[in-house]
């Protein structure tokens, strides 16, 4: 309770702009934050020997590094540190690489669909339809793409950055290089509004039969160029056969002129080819080698497929595990020395390294094991460790919401947390962590007092 007092009545005298009284105090009370454990699931004991770390923050000022250690009891230190000038973290952007469609689309304002510049839009039923809406009205009707299309227009963005610095930015139309056919049943719906005068604005365009989602969105970028694999899948993920010779991982060259950095259209090219029942889940860099791993699923089954970067040859092929026609590929974290690879389904593949630099099943586990968790995980800013036999997970506890004044939900991060221990044979413990400074009041503009630093917050180890 004296602790709880403490941390809010500094943080009360740092919003005021006490600034100077708040590090003074806070210095003699660096303990002030405090852990209460809650055993949901398990036996403790697996969980000893783990430590967790979760960094937070009021108003940029005040830093806390709070780590709890599993041992016979819970040790739980809390390091504080205060800035007179805020300390941020830059917002950065990393470099990316995607293939794209935008069949589904809405828009508002002054439109004007004559113009030359929507490549990225398959707008010609949208113009269709707005030649049949009255003034003053909003009009619909549902039509075939493929009586507007032949190929879908596919756009390609680039993205590249040093930390804060934009690289190279830019758009490109490659519906003349990617020639993806248009389904017959690929069925739109199609809304259009006018104002008295004619003008258009609202168009609003969504599919009802047929969609389709290119598979191209995850990729690799390297000083060289960017690596993206590309398959094509439709409705409930269900694999469509590309024409010959567009499926694969293809590479595009980076070059560098006078002025910066760009992407060297005329060389991109397929360096790896895939079969067209063949659907890519996920396309990343090895975090230690020079190698491309790629994620498919191929005959209901999970496959990894090890390729050398520069020479694009397959290093190594595997099995992970069966997959149903729908199940999606939601994650995957990388460590030095593993992977865990999460499916749409909560099930997680924990692949090792081994001496020769390639990955090896462990096992497999389930995060929705334990229910009151796994459907709330937040594996975006989940920290993971493995020993060689125990699979250690960290995660925050779920956002937390109250109804404001004018009906509406505010919504609050938690920076409390969750510690998971998996083995082979499933989940062996689970643990809840709730910090003091999770339950402090929230301030006039609504926000949390005390939230998680912007980028990596958690981590967890076995000592």
């Amino acid at each position: 309770m004296k602790k709880s007092m403490i941390l809010s009545i500094v943080l009360l005298a740092l919003s005021t702009g006490i600034f100077h009284y708040a590090f003074g105090f806070v210095s003699e009370g660096k303990d002030a934050i405090s852990v209460k454990e809650t055993v949901l699931y398990g036996d403790r004991c697996a969980a000893e020997g783990v430590t967790v770390m979760n960094q937070t923050h009021y108003g940029y000022h005040m830093f806390w590094n709070t780590t709890y250690r599993m041992g016979s009891d819970l040790s739980v230190e809390s390091d504080y540190r205060y800035s007179q000038a805020q300390e941020r973290e830059d917002e950065v952007r990393p470099s990316e690489l995607q293939l794209y469609t935008n069949i589904n689309f809405a828009m508002s304002g002054d439109i004007d669909l004559s113009k030359d510049d929507w490549d990225d839009l398959p707008r010609q039923a949208a113009v269709d339809v707005a030649k049949r809406t009255p003034n003053g009205e909003t009009y619909e009707e549902e039509l075939f793409l493929a009586d507007y299309y032949r190929f879908y227009p596919v756009t390609l963005e680039v993205y590249l950055s040093e930390g804060r610095n934009t690289l190279y930015s830019a758009q490109h139309d490659m519906a003349d290089y990617f020639k993806i056919p248009v389904p017959q049943d690929h069925k739109v719906r199609v809304a259009i509004t006018k104002g008295n005068n004619g003008a258009v604005n609202y168009v609003e365009q969504s599919s009802i039969k047929g969609d389709f989602r290119i598979s191209a969105g995850s990729a690799a970028v390297t000083e060289s160029g960017g690596y993206f694999a590309i398959s094509v899948s439709g409705e409930n993920d269900e694999q469509i056969t590309l024409p010959a010779g567009i499926s694969g991982i293809y590479f595009l060259p980076f070059t560098e002129t006078k002025e910066g950095i760009e992407s060297s259209l005329e060389n991109l090219h397929r360096g790896y080819p895939l079969k067209e029942t063949e659907q890519v889940l996920n396309l990343i860099k090895d975090p230690k080698e020079e190698r491309l791993l790629l994620f498919t699923r191929e005959n209901k089954a999970v496959m990894l497929s090890v390729i050398d970067m520069e020479t694009m040859e397959l290093i190594q092929k595997s099995k992970l595990g069966e997959a149903e026609e729908d199940l999606g590929l939601w994650n995957v974290k990388e460590y030095d020395s593993f992977l865990v690879v999460t499916l749409s389904d909560y099930h997680f593949l924990l692949l090792q390294r081994g001496s020769d630099g390639l990955f090896a099943l462990k096992f497999a586990g389930n995060f929705n094991q334990y229910g009151k968790i796994g459907e709330k995980l937040q594996l975006d800013t989940a920290a993971m460790d493995f020993d060689g036999s125990h699979l250690a997970v960290a995660a925050y506890q779920p956002y937390t919401s109250s109804r404001q004044g004018s009906g509406e939900y505010q919504y609050f991060a938690s920076h409390s947390t969750y510690l998971m221990i998996y083995d082979k044979d499933g989940l062996v413990f689970a643990g809840q962590y709730d910090q003091s400074s999770d339950d402090l009041p929230v301030q006039i503009d609504n926000s949390k007092s005390v939230r998680s630093i912007d980028r990596n917050p958690l981590s967890v180890s076995f000592e």
